[in-house]
């Protein structure tokens, strides 16, 4: 599944959010600031539509070189920005280093903000050579190939849709959006207006925007001692509360991953044996679908302590 975002600035007076919506659009994103001193004064406005339309909604704000990440974040405040809204950190001309970038995001999150993306284009990246993003939120990509159509959806599948080469990350980092137009058709608005694309569902770039908010939950499905070693460990790079879901994140993540892998190898080393154990004849599909089923179902269980090691538990 696929779905979109439109983002705006002031650029795009009148935009109606409600109208995109019910066009089908899942997000609007929307420009907050330029370094030290610019306030979009549409920014709040648009804040408060799409939260009365029900639609996800982000801002970023554009990192200018001259200007220091605590100056960007101040402009915020200024604003009355409030922190449950993420911020997403626009990087492209005159944006300087990714040094400064890596302080934006720093003071953010230390100003209480979720930044879930860093809008950094490839053509940028290599121009300021190529550096190490890795460590960075997910990057929301763009590049605009050449399409003849009109509406965002069309759009996209022109451009190449989810199997375009524009997915494909750098500097060691992941692509979570691609901004595939600076021109499509959104809501019949008269301008031409920046489209991205999500290759996952709505409640999946939810959870992308505002995974601070899921830390309650996810905190409870870890056991107390898994809490308290994580925590103990997550002071040693990321001091806090959000260390602690960070790491937590991860082990969950692990868990799921290693017992996916444990049942496939459990189930495949069962289908072998019985293979190398038969009578000679040929084993047909269907019986080797049952060898499978079967072994997934009495066979390896794996689960991960709280160092991620995992652990194999034979029944």
């Amino acid at each position: 599944m696929t779905v979109f975002v439109a983002d705006i600035s002031n650029h795009k007076p009148g935009f109606d959010i409600a109208d995109a919506v019910s066009e089908g659009y899942s997000a609007i994103f929307a420009k907050a600031s330029e370094g030290a001193t610019y306030a979009d004064p549409t920014f709040l406005g648009f804040m408060a539509a799409a939260r009365a339309a029900g639609v996800l909604f982000a801002g970023f704000v554009y990192q200018r070189a001259e200007s220091s990440a605590a100056d960007h974040v101040a402009v915020l405040r200024r604003m009355g920005v409030p922190t449950d809204c993420p911020i997403i950190v626009d990087v492209e001309a005159n944006s300087g280093s990714v040094g400064l970038t890596r302080g934006i995001v720093a003071e953010l999150r230390a100003a209480g903000y979720q930044v879930p993306l860093v809008y950094l284009p490839r053509w940028y990246w290599q121009q300021i050579g190529s550096p190490d993003l890795s460590g960075l939120p997910p990057l929301w990509a763009s590049a605009y190939p050449g399409t003849a159509g009109q509406y965002g959806a069309e759009k996209y599948g022109q451009a190449g849709g989810d199997n375009s080469p524009n997915w494909i990350g750098y500097g060691g980092n992941t692509v979570a959006l691609w901004q595939f137009t600076d021109n499509a058709t959104v809501a019949n608005y008269q301008r031409a207006i920046d489209v991205s694309a999500f290759r996952g569902s709505a409640a999946e770039l939810a959870e992308l925007l505002h995974s601070n908010t899921e830390g309650t939950d996810l905190m409870s499905a870890l056991s107390d001692q898994q809490q308290a070693s994580l925590a103990d460990m997550a002071d040693q790079y990321l001091p806090g509360e959000e260390g602690v879901r960070g790491a937590g994140r991860m082990v969950l993540w692990l868990d799921q991953r290693f017992a996916e892998q444990g049942a496939q190898v459990a189930a495949l080393t069962a289908a072998v044996q019985a293979l190398a154990g038969g009578t000679g004849s040929p084993v047909t599909a269907d019986q080797l679908r049952q060898y499978i089923d079967e072994a997934v179902a009495r066979h390896v269980q794996v689960t991960v302590s709280v160092t991620g090691s995992p652990t194999d538990q034979t029944s």
